[in-house]
């Protein structure tokens, strides 16, 4: 019921959105050609913050993001990066997103509580408009391991996906756009601690989108969601829910609000006493820090 839910949520509420470059213009307008100003982009933010961390069913969790977290104020050192090239009808985008935290507790030493990698890439073919076919490929992965070993990069998921889409953009004060996309996707996972039915390559149906705006100056949100469900195994989902709200107090100084859930049904090959399916993991975040625009 609970991963229905989180379908029924993302569908109704329109949750994808990506700039694509110098893109403006009623809801159903292309991507413009950008050759007079060149065709790439680049939109990085590097920030350091102090917050405090909310989780729910972390430990047992399956999103390696999730189940690195604890419940603490720390410090975290955060990436996030977009390079984008557009010459209508093409375009092609990429993201980075790289965070890392440590907490020192009272009588110990510094110890990780948020350690993330996550980059996504996407080539898109816009026909008519607002629609476009695409290639997509990613890798979501960690810095550093579980204990005990600490392996860097452990565990790593590798996925492809090919399919079509909508991108809406509204020339508004709002700046408000959406896009969603369904496709069919292959992934595979590497770690050490992966169980059997995890290592081997995983094909599927994967739907996901986003919705984000800047209602304000100084303020900006966006909440996405992906889901994704084996071909061999329809009632295996997993659904991942990310959003942000940033408001920019000063001109280094920023104010971030961050959640991100994940929820994953059991597979059928899945042991009796495997943990983290069937339950929803969460991670909300508060910062406050410095930030810097490039």
């Amino acid at each position: 019921m609970l991963r229905h839910a989180f379908l029924i949520c993302a569908v109704s509420t329109g949750l994808y959105a990506e700039d694509l470059v110098n893109a403006v213009g009623p809801a159903d307008k292309a991507p413009v050609d950008v050759e007079a100003d060149g065709p790439w982009s680049f939109d990085a933010t590097l920030g350091a913050f102090f917050r405090n961390v909310a989780t729910k069913n972390a430990d047992t969790s399956r999103d390696s993001p999730i189940n690195g977290s604890a419940e603490t104020i720390s410090y975290l050192v955060k990436f996030d990066g977009k390079l984008t090239w557009a010459s209508d009808p093409h375009s092609v985008e990429q993201t980075l997103i790289a965070r890392f935290g440590r907490e020192k507790p009272e009588d110990g030493p510094w110890v990780e509580n948020t350690d993330e990698i996550d980059y996504e890439g996407a080539y898109k073919y816009h026909f008519t408009p607002p629609h476009f076919t695409y290639g997509a490929w990613g890798l979501e992965t960690v810095f550093t391991g579980v204990e005990p070993d600490r392996e860097p990069f452990d565990p790593a998921t590798a996925k492809l996906s090919a399919g079509y889409g909508q991108k809406h953009i509204w020339e508004d004060e709002a700046k408000r756009s959406w896009e969603w996309r369904i496709g069919a996707r292959a992934q595979r996972t590497w770690g050490r601690r992966q169980g059997d039915e995890n290592r081997d390559i995983e094909t599927g149906a994967e739907f996901w989108t986003r919705y984000e705006a800047e209602p304000m100056e100084k303020v900006r949100w966006w909440v996405q969601y992906e889901a994704f469900s084996e071909f061999e195994d329809l009632g295996h989902i997993s659904n991942l829910l990310t959003g942000a709200f940033t408001y920019q107090l000063m001109e280094y100084l920023s104010l971030q609000l961050t959640v991100r859930g994940y929820y994953e049904s059991a597979p059928d090959e899945a042991s009796s006493d495997a943990i983290g399916y069937d339950e929803l993991s969460l991670r909300q975040e508060s910062l406050i820090g410095l930030t810097y625009q490039f």
